[in-house]
């Protein structure tokens, strides 16, 4: 066979420890079995909600461990199991003679998770011109069975990484642009690649030689353990015109002719009328077909983890369905002829049987699903295949030999000058690509071409499934003198039914009544002061159910007074919902009558109320005037008996007791909306925005409790708002509330510039508006003023300057502040004309003298004491903020003298 995956270090199986005491007695060969149970896809462990052996129910001596563990004796046992979201599994239990045998049962879930799809996973590797490859996983704890998150995963070669999420899944678009061609499909691209998982507290998990192809995903499952694992995927094995890997040895490729399993004999047939298999026994830790420890897995998850081990995964699909096909056959024919307490071995010595499944290998299976080779009989052939059978031994060159038994050799155009590769029986893996990729053929055409000589065609061997064992099984207490009336719910799939009976509660020591075809029997044969126990089975075409729950019933001896075994219980319900009391009383014989109370009054049917003479009352739209005491009244022929009373009370309706009020917010502010309700039982909350649910982020918190809080508030958050609660009696939605913003704050006039001489009055005003009081501050190059000497009004929204010397030239701003913020106005600037100023000239005359000396003394602070007067700017000799001994210095140096001019130009340096 043409093997893919030839492991170096194989996930095995680990070892279950039996928690359990012995479930089964022992015979002439005993053999400790373990079950553990996994989730096909992802690899978790899985808790059935039944686990069924020989008609026996397992499922609550589960260990800690999740397994369970049985003491079969020798020989087959049904196993049948259960689990909620997943296909039951049915399969047969083979006890080791040689010791104990661990099994995994691996469980295929009802749908696949969302990121597992076909779909999900084929969008990793988009088309073929997109010359990308997918790769997607679960990794998950191989001791516990559980997800592992955060596992980092990188890809060798690629600067190419990510980590498993809570899932424990991850996903990969791989580029494969510089790859080589698919050897047979020159189309598609490949590589093989390393991958890489780590994770704090687990050993390093590598695997080498990962097949990718351009327009196909691969899913791999890991487990990570506390020891380092290496995993070695042999790439597409074979003679292959390029070979991806070059240390491949030819053993790895098929067995010789010689060791190989010899084709079937008409002997060796299994029997006719063969349905299809739903399940498969797969051998593990095999050497060639010995094995040690088992596998259940169905029929079709089977073949897709074989198909991409046996196939390479992105040749033509119709290739890969004559291969699926083929595959599910030789499978087949071992599951009705298995090699041992197992069916099949997983690897080259049947079949090659891997962990890895593409979407291009599933969807091939999944189009050929429940499709077989199979003789006129229905008999499922043994649908071997090999690498290339070109020139087979006697045949020569363009011709195979395949089908030995017969002599002839069959014409296999396309393999002309391909070298022999392989035990040379049935189908050509090659071949079938040749036959698809080139010449066109489809799946049909290609196995017809290969296996006509063996008699076999397609057929879908489907079987019905085994119906469940029917439930609600009621055995009549002495309800009748005559019979015990036996009646049990319908069970899908099911044709008929068997009745067992039997004098103690263990069903094998039952024995078969009758098999009707419906949903009743009556045992006439039952004597009077006999308590029987009844079983029953669900049959088909496909067997029979295991028993179902046992129910005890006896004839009646005499008509007795009713005695009322279940009394009604009291009801608390919501308003306007339906109340319902229950009755239950046996009598020796005859018929039972009831009549319903409420207060000690016949009630009477009339809508409102329903059922007053059976045993269950309904009383519909419950209102206040219903609340009361009901009892029951149960009458036959030889008395009567009274129920205790059961009352009837209405929970609280949910009503909202305070509304959220409007909120004026400014901008950017928080807004917070309450609400407070009753109602039955714990309240719940959902705030609204324009009628449509908010949830807790951004700008909102507090979106599910009674208060919403809304933060930074900006334009769009102005709307309306409301809650809604809820309880257990139904919800209230609270009044609508409109959150409004408050003016802004902003300057409507901006001050003039202007431009005066020396000595004249000169004003700046603004306009400004916003919520509430608007304050002022006038500011000259960027520092706030103080009113006093010639500066007022630098608190209003006009600055007034008397007196304007050169000094007071610069850029004049208004800051106005409201509630909702402070704004600046734009700069205004002021020219003073006139010649340039002097330095020291603090009087404005044009000299530097006493009296500028006696204004510069009232100006001086100290070194780093800030300027308080605008006039004393001008002392500031040497721009440094501040009036010190530096500015006394350059004064002196530019004194000049009474009614001498001074040197704009002086320095004082």
């Amino acid at each position: 066979m043409l093997a893919i995956a030839d492991r170096v270090a194989r996930n095995s199986v680990a070892l279950f420890v039996c928690l359990a005491g012995p479930l089964m007695a022992t015979a002439s060969q005993p053999g400790d079995v373990s079950l553990a149970f996994r989730d096909s896809v992802t690899g978790v462990t899985v808790t059935p909600a039944s686990i069924v052996v020989d008609g026996e129910e397992y499922s609550s001596r589960m260990g800690a461990k999740g397994t369970v563990c049985l003491l079969l004796s020798a020989g087959d046992h049904s196993l049948s199991v259960s689990a909620w979201g997943y296909q039951d599994m049915r399969a047969r239990l083979t006890p080791s003679p040689d010791g104990p045998l661990n099994h995994v049962v691996w469980l295929d879930p009802l749908a696949p998770p969302a990121e597992a799809s076909t779909d999900a996973l084929q969008l990793l590797a988009g088309h073929s011109e997109d010359r990308i490859a997918g790769l997607a996983g679960y990794i998950v704890d191989d001791l516990k069975g559980k997800p592992l998150p955060g596992v980092h995963i990188e890809l060798s070669g690629l600067e190419l990484a990510t980590e498993t999420d809570d899932r424990g899944f991850f996903s990969l678009s791989v580029p494969l642009a510089g790859g080589q061609p698919v050897p047979g499909n020159e189309a598609e691209l490949c590589g093989l690649f390393g991958l890489t998982a780590t994770r704090d507290g687990y050993g390093a998990y590598q695997r080498t030689n990962l097949f990718l192809a351009t327009a196909n995903t691969v899913l791999v499952r890991i487990r990570l353990r506390a020891d380092e694992v290496v995993e070695d995927e042999r790439g597409m094995l074979g003679r292959l015109p390029l070979l991806l890997l070059h240390d491949i040895k030819v053993a790895y490729l098929d067995e010789p002719p010689a060791s190989a399993v010899p084709p079937a004999a008409e002997s060796e047939l299994a029997p006719r009328e063969q349905t299809a298999p739903t399940s498969v026994r797969l051998g593990r830790s095999c050497s060639c077909r010995t094995c040690t420890e088992v596998e259940i897995i169905s029929m079709e998850t089977y073949v897709k983890r074989v198909l991409p081990a046996e196939w390479y995964a992105s040749w033509h699909s119709n290739s890969l369905k004559a291969g699926a096909i083929a595959i599910r056959s030789y499978s087949g024919w071992y599951t009705y002829n298995p090699l041992s307490f197992y069916d099949i071995c997983d690897n080259s010595c049947c079949q090659n049987y891997g962990t890895n499944t593409y979407t291009a290998t599933n969807t091939a299976v999944d189009a050929t699903a429940g499709i077989y080779l199979a003789s006129s009989t229905r008999t499922i052939g043994r649908a071997e295949y090999s690498a290339e059978n070109n020139n087979s031994p006697g045949c020569g060159d363009c011709y195979i030999e395949n089908k030995p038994s017969d002599g002839v050799c069959l014409h296999d155009s396309v393999c002309c000058g391909a070298t022999f590769n392989g035990h040379g029986r049935g189908l050509c893996q090659w071949g079938s690509q040749r036959w698809a990729n080139t010449q066109g053929k489809d799946y049909t055409w290609i196995l017809d071409h290969y296996y006509s000589a063996y008699g076999w065609t397609i057929q879908d061997l489907t079987q019905p499934a085994i119906p469940d064992a029917p439930t609600g099984v009621t055995a009549s207490d002495g309800t009748y003198l005559d019979r015990v009336a036996v009646a049990w719910n319908a069970s899908t799939g099911a044709t008929g039914y068997q009745v067992w009976r039997a004098t103690t509660n263990n069903s094998g020591s039952a024995s078969q009544l009758a098999a009707p075809t419906v949903t009743s029997y009556d045992d006439t044969t039952a004597v009077s002061g006999t308590t029987y126990y009844y079983w029953v089975k669900a049959t088909n075409s496909s067997g029979s159910s295991g028993f179902s729950i046992s129910d005890s019933g006896y004839r009646a001896t005499a008509v007795q007074a009713p005695t009322i075994t279940e009394h009604p219980s009291s009801q608390t319900v919501c308003p306007a919902t339906s109340a319902t009391f229950s009755v239950t009383a046996t009598t020796g014989a005859g018929t039972l009558s009831y009549q319903w109370q409420k207060d000690g009054s016949d009630l009477a049917n009339d809508g409102h109320y329903s059922g007053v003479t059976t045993a269950t009352l309904t009383v519909s739209d419950t209102q206040a005037s219903d609340i009361g005491n009901y009892r029951c009244m149960v009458t036959n022929s030889a008395g009567s008996a009274t129920s205790n009373q059961a009352a009837l009370a209405l929970r609280a309706v949910t009503a909202i007791t305070q509304h959220p009020a409007g909120q004026r917010v400014c901008l950017g502010n928080t807004a917070q909306f309450t609400v407070a309700g009753t109602g039955s039982g714990t309240l719940s909350y959902q705030w609204q925005q324009n009628s449509v649910n908010l949830s807790n982020g951004g700008r909102f918190s507090g979106v599910t409790t009674a208060a919403l809080t809304i933060s930074d508030v900006s334009t769009s958050e102005i709307t309306s708002y409301r809650c809604v609660v809820t309880a257990l009696c139904g919800s209230a939605t609270s009044a609508t509330a409109n959150l409004t913003l408050r003016a802004a704050t902003r300057v409507t006039q901006q001050p003039a510039s202007a431009s005066v001489t020396r000595g004249t009055t000169v004003q700046f005003s603004i306009m400004a508006a916003g919520e509430n009081t608007i304050s002022y501050q006038w500011q000259k190059d960027g520092a706030n003023l103080a009113n006093g000497g010639r500066f007022s009004g630098v608190t209003a929204a006009t600055l007034t300057i008397a007196d304007v010397r050169s000094t007071d030239a610069g850029q004049y701003v208004c800051v106005a502040t409201a509630e909702c913020g402070t704004v600046p106005s734009e700069a205004a600037t002021l020219t003073v004309a006139g010649p340039p100023p002097i330095p020291g000239d603090l009087d404005d005359d044009s000299d530097v003298d006493l009296s500028d000396y006696g204004l510069f003394q009232l100006c001086l602070g100290g070194s780093g004491q800030v300027i308080g007067d605008p006039d004393c700017l001008a002392a500031d000799l040497d721009n440094d903020q501040d009036v010190d001994a530096t500015d006394s210095s350059i004064f002196r140096q530019c004194f000049s003298g009474t009614n001498i001019d001074g040197d704009p130009l002086c320095t004082g340096l």
